[in-house]
């Protein structure tokens, strides 16, 4: 599930209703989403990994 905002002004205001495992997108930033999902946050992406 996405929840979209149209700014991260917006959205602070619903930050307690978001539902863990799901994304945000905010219009303000069209290229990022917000992942409230503890393995995305502690995880590396793969275009970050090294090259070996």
């Amino acid at each position: 599930m996405v929840t979209a905002f149209l700014s991260r002004k917006a959205m602070v205001g619903y930050l307690t209703e978001i539902a863990w495992e799901t994304d945000v997108w905010v219009a303000e930033d069209v290229t990022h989403l917000i992942h409230f999902n503890g393995q995305h946050l502690l995880q590396l992406y793969q275009s970050q990994l090294p090259l070996i």
